[in-house]
C-alpha cells in the first residue's frame, strides 16, 4: 500500500493506476530477484550454484515463484477495500 500512497499523492495517478502501478512494482521486483538468483548460479557454477540456489531439483522454480507473487499482487488489487481508502 505505501507504494500505491506514493503513486496517488505524488504521482498524480487515480486510484486504479496506483493499483496498477503496485502490481507492476511486485511484478517487476520479483522478475529482477530472479534474474539476480540466476546471474548468481552462473557466476558460482558447480556445486556450490546448487547450495544457493533454491530450485530444490525444480527447474521451473523461477517461474512458480514470479506466478506467486504476480497471484498475490493480483488479489490484492481485486480485493474490494473497507473504510480506509487510498
Amino acid at each position: 500500500m505505501p507504494v500505491a500512497e506514493v503513486a496517488r499523492r505524488y504521482g498524480g495517478l487515480s486510484r486504479r493506476g496506483a493499483m496498477l502501478a503496485v502490481a507492476g512494482w511486485v511484478l517487476s521486483l520479483s522478475c529482477l530477484y530472479e534474474i539476480f538468483e540466476w546471474l548468481l548460479t552462473i557466476v558460482a557454477a558447480g556445486e556450490t550454484a546448487d547450495r544457493y540456489n533454491g530450485q530444490q531439483g525444480d527447474i521451473w522454480d523461477a517461474q512458480k515463484d514470479m506466478a506467486l507473487a504476480a497471484l498475490g499482487a493480483v488479489m490484492v488489487v481485486a480485493l474490494p477495500r473497507g473504510r480506509a481508502e487510498i
